[in-house]
């Protein structure tokens, strides 16, 4: 049996989605969780109701899963230390089982609410005009967007069911703008999701953290520049021993395009349209045929944001995707950051990893970087993690 230098406990916690506090301590006989990047993980625990380590009869089981207004958050800590958080779910669903008393809830990470906010609310439409925001980098407009979906300032310090406990960065200056029609009911996600996806858009995490001074639960937003700043983190499949295991890739062509139409706003003879065509730089295999796609921005009208979300869209298809699905042992210590050892359960998405492949039948010998999409773990796995990872360019 392998022996690992450090001891990972894992720990399960119900807090408010409304405002961080903590509900109570969770015992879940199964548990899994994915946290990704650029979009919203989920993930599920596994509840005995008979369990004796709860006395909670309906009303606090109802309480505990409470759907929406309740959070699952999974932390771990090394060798007895402080709770670290790891992913963090709101609730959205039930499986109850009465032959087994058992309920599984399933929970999805912070993005999922995007989709239900929009620049307006229902209480306040008639009294709040369009959402205009210029004069700030992509990041930038990021946090102004956010503010306005999660944490509006204006609302800080009195009581409402609006803001959320969630952090952002500063909004960083710059020459990008941008224009929300109230009555196009752009959600939250909509318009992070067409910042996150231009041409150098930033990468977005969303990391789960507990402030220490009130041992209160957050979010806090983090907006790459467009991606994060690398660590000193590599691997070297060669050696006896390494943290990695498992490894597999998965490679999907089916949405290879070499040209993209990017159809706005409007119908019929009025439909705005962008197009994204190979720049010079970027060479086309030989014996690859035209392959043209249509991605629908319907809330663009501008046609350089057409082309520029065309032409980022594109990007993002002209190679196959290759994706990696490995394990990583969580207990081994991976990189030592300014004397303070980095273990495999610390690793999170937005990471960077540089792979030393020494080729095997299917893959010539590589040194690269890997950026970290996706951190995963289940309580079958005890000391294994699931990181996917794909090269950048």
């Amino acid at each position: 049996m392998r022996l690992f230098p450090v001891d990972i406990q894992w720990h399960h916690d119900v807090v408010s989605t409304l405002t961080g506090e903590p509900v109570m301590p969770m015992h879940p006989a199964a548990w899994d969780w994915r946290t990704v990047l650029n979009g919203a993980g989920d993930g599920s625990h596994t509840y005995r109701l008979g369990d004796p380590a709860y006395d909670l009869g309906p009303a606090g089981w109802d309480d505990a899963l409470a759907k929406v207004r309740r959070t699952s958050v999974i932390s771990y800590s090394i060798n007895g230390g402080r709770k670290i958080a790891k992913y963090a779910g709101i609730h959205v669903g039930e499986d109850w089982d009465r032959a087994s008393k058992t309920s599984v809830v399933q929970h999805r990470e912070f993005r999922y609410l995007g989709d239900l906010r929009f620049f307006t609310m229902v209480a306040s439409y008639m009294l709040e005009g369009h959402f205009d925001v210029s004069g700030y980098s992509k990041a930038g407009l990021l946090t102004k967007i956010w503010e306005r979906g999660y944490r509006r300032p204006e609302y800080e310090g009195i009581p409402n069911r609006w803001n959320l406990p969630i952090r952002l960065p500063p909004a960083l200056l710059g020459t990008d703008s941008a224009r929300y029609a109230k009555w196009k009911f752009t959600s939250i996600e909509e318009a992070t999701a067409a910042i996150q996806d231009t041409i150098d858009g930033p990468d977005i995490y969303v990391e789960p953290m507990w402030d220490e001074a009130t041992g209160w639960f957050y979010w806090q937003a983090k907006f790459g520049n467009p991606t994060f700043p690398s660590l000193p983190f590599d691997v070297h499949l060669g050696a006896d021993e390494h943290p990695l295991v498992n490894l597999k890739f998965r490679e999907n062509g089916a949405k290879v395009g070499t040209g993209i139409f990017g159809i706005g706003n409007g119908s019929d003879e009025s439909m705005r349209i962008g197009f994204g065509s190979y720049k010079p730089e970027w060479s086309i295999e030989d014996g690859m045929p035209n392959i043209d796609a249509t991605e629908e921005f319907k809330n663009e009208r501008d046609l350089v944001r057409l082309n520029q979300l065309a032409e980022a869209t594109l990007a993002a298809r002209r190679r196959p995707i290759r994706q990696y699905e490995n394990s990583i042992l969580a207990p081994v210590e991976v990189s030592a950051s300014g004397g303070s050892p980095v273990y495999g359960v610390d690793i999170k998405p937005g990471w960077t990893v540089e792979i030393d492949d020494p080729g095997d039948e299917r893959n010539a010998p590589s040194r690269a970087d890997q950026y970290i999409i996706g951190v995963g773990h289940n309580s079958s796995s005890q000391h294994v993690m699931s990181i996917d990872y794909q090269q950048q360019d």
